[in-house]
């Protein structure tokens, strides 16, 4: 299989997601490309059509992450929870969706200072998908 994976959202010009997807599809033995998609919320309804059409999987980023949800047959624990999405598979036809934002910003907090989350104060700035997300692993 000759994967198909790119990452969606506006702005993402800027996104290193699609030399990070090629990377870890060879590290991991596998072909494929990734690109980027600009899509803002205007045309979020695209993102269904975009996805089975043209993807195996997407990356979704800014302002698309409540969209992505809406799109998914299956979610993740953390997804149902907060009602958001960062990354869709397409399996047999099935839209499946996960989000990993706040695991993975634990990984990273720990990985630099230590496990220093447990009785810690934290103020999370800003009210989107990777913010609930965050929240929702701190809180788990």
């Amino acid at each position: 299989m000759t994967w198909r994976v790119g990452v969606v959202g506006s702005p993402i010009a800027h996104s290193l997601s699609p030399l990070l997807h090629e990377t870890g599809l060879k590290l991991c033995g596998l072909e494929g490309t990734s690109r980027r998609v600009e899509l803002d919320l205007k045309g979020a309804k695209k993102l269904g059509t975009i996805l089975k059409a043209d993807f195996d999987a997407l990356s979704v980023t800014s302002p698309l992450k409540s969209a992505a949800f809406e799109l998914c047959d299956e979610v993740s624990e953390v997804a149902s929870r907060t009602k958001s999405v960062n990354s869709l598979l397409v399996r047999e036809g099935r839209v499946l969706g996960a989000s990993t934002d706040g695991e993975g910003f634990l990984n990273a907090v720990m990985r630099s200072y230590g496990p220093v989350i447990e009785n810690a104060h934290v103020v999370v700035l800003g009210a989107g998908g990777a913010a609930s997300a965050i929240v929702d692993a701190l809180v788990h």
